[in-house]
């Protein structure tokens, strides 16, 4: 009997031992939980507290962004005012400087039609008025010369000068594309040549010197182009041309 008590005993003992472990593990569990737990949570409020400072940050960009949008499309339509009345302004400025240029020609053109038997006429070929002779000037084979037969008609564009101070000619002098022999010239001195010596014949005829000038265009300006090196090409090419200048601020002044 008294074994069976013993035994019974040690067994609620035991049993009493045994209950005590399992607790104190739970109990370590859950403070480990416990302890996990309030980091997680420690982490989420840091995130959360980023997350909210990001959210501000961005809330700031887009109201900033949203201004300059604001200005942005202000600006665009300023710009798009001002081009409009740019280009409604250069309308009316081309319209303007077209009626301008027509009168321009128009009084050029009367002028020259008054000198009626001066076998001078006005060609408009492209932005550029050319004084157009019966009997254009031509010349020989590496020569500047102006033949007699082409002088009447320089006096009569001198005559046109003299009387129309406000008109000014270029006069552009032309070659072939005929080449040189080393060292005797070139076809740009040729030119300027042809050129000097029309000019020449202007002021010899009492024609203001501040109405003319001289360039030489060498063979880059071919009046007849589809066959440059036949000798019907090189005879057209080999020439002089004048071209007017108005003086735009006299040129109502013309009479025609």
């Amino acid at each position: 009997m008294r074994k069976t008590v013993n035994l019974l005993f040690f067994c609620i003992a035991a049993a009493t031992l045994l209950s005590s472990c399992v607790s104190k593990k739970k109990f370590t569990e859950l403070m480990n939980d416990k302890e996990a737990i309030a980091n997680q949570l420690a982490e989420a409020q840091k995130n959360v507290k980023s997350l909210e400072e990001t959210k501000a940050q961005l809330e700031e960009a887009n109201a900033n962004l949203t201004s300059e949008v604001s200005q942005l499309n202000t600006d665009l339509q300023t710009a798009n005012t001002n081009l409009a009345n740019t280009k409604a302004q250069a309308e009316k400025d081309k319209a303007k400087l077209e009626g301008e240029l027509n009168t321009l020609n128009a009084a050029i053109k009367g002028v020259f039609a008054s000198y009626e038997g001066t076998n001078l006429k006005v060609e408009e070929r492209g932005n550029r008025l050319y004084v157009v002779m019966e009997n254009p000037i031509y010349f020989r084979m590496g020569s500047s010369y102006i033949a007699k037969k082409h002088r009447e008609s320089i006096v009569n564009l001198a005559e046109v000068l003299k009387n129309n101070p406000s008109l000014s000619i270029q006069v552009e002098g032309h070659s072939d594309n005929a080449k040189f022999l080393e060292g005797k010239g070139d076809n740009w001195n040729l030119s300027l040549s042809r050129a000097m010596n029309a000019v020449r014949l202007l002021l010899r005829n009492d024609v203001s010197p501040n109405q003319v000038s001289a360039v030489g265009r060498g063979e880059y300006a071919p009046a007849a182009s589809d066959d440059p090196s036949s000798s019907e090409s090189r005879a057209k090419n080999r020439r002089v041309e004048f071209v007017i200048v108005p003086n735009i601020e006299s040129i109502y002044n013309v009479k025609p």
